[in-house]
């Protein structure tokens, strides 16, 4: 399967997790134990809420939408996007099994199984994301000075004509100049 596919796939779940957060409290059964807590700490728990589903919306509407672009490495920003995306899932993941009390699934069969598939998932995520910003093929192709020189002035050397003399201008000048290596 195709990078673009796992992070389409990866799209339409971090889509569905943000639709799924919105209902937490009604599938937890948590609205009497909400009830039960000063008003600040009750709304600051639903804004919350309601930012994490944001968060995981964009993530998913921005993956879609770019993710030929991060499967390719076409654009730098798209590689710093899914850093972060991994980033974020990475830590997320973290949390899963150090932060959240065993407690709470331990002896629990149907949230046992929950755990493990969100555990699962959001590793899967971090997974998905780091190798896709950092450990694709085509970023080690980048590492010669003259492809390195390629990538930095663009198809019409713009860089260089457009600062010539701020340090992405010397930059380009130095890379320009460096002899070709041969492949180790």
């Amino acid at each position: 399967m195709s990078t673009q596919a796992l992070l389409q796939i990866a799209a339409t779940l971090q889509l569905a997790i943000a639709v799924l957060n919105l209902f937490l409290v009604r599938l937890l059964e948590w609205k009497e134990d909400l009830a039960r807590m000063p008003l600040l700490l009750r709304e600051v728990f639903q804004v919350h809420a309601w930012f994490i589903s944001i968060t995981l919306a964009i993530f998913g509407v921005m993956t879609w939408r770019f993710a030929p672009d991060m499967a390719s490495l076409a654009n730098p920003v798209c590689r710093w996007l899914a850093a972060a995306i991994g980033a974020f899932w990475a830590i997320r993941t973290v949390l899963q099994v150090a932060y959240y009390s065993s407690s709470h699934w331990r002896g629990k069969p149907a949230r046992t199984l929950a755990h493990l598939l969100l555990l699962v998932i959001y590793g899967g995520f971090a997974c998905l994301y780091l190798w896709t910003a950092f450990g694709q093929a085509p970023e080690r192709e980048a590492r010669t000075p003259k492809a390195f020189g390629a990538a930095l002035r663009g198809p019409d050397n713009r860089l260089a004509q457009s600062c010539p003399e701020t340090p992405w201008g010397a930059l380009y000048r130095t890379v320009a100049r460096a002899p070709e290596r041969a492949p180790d």
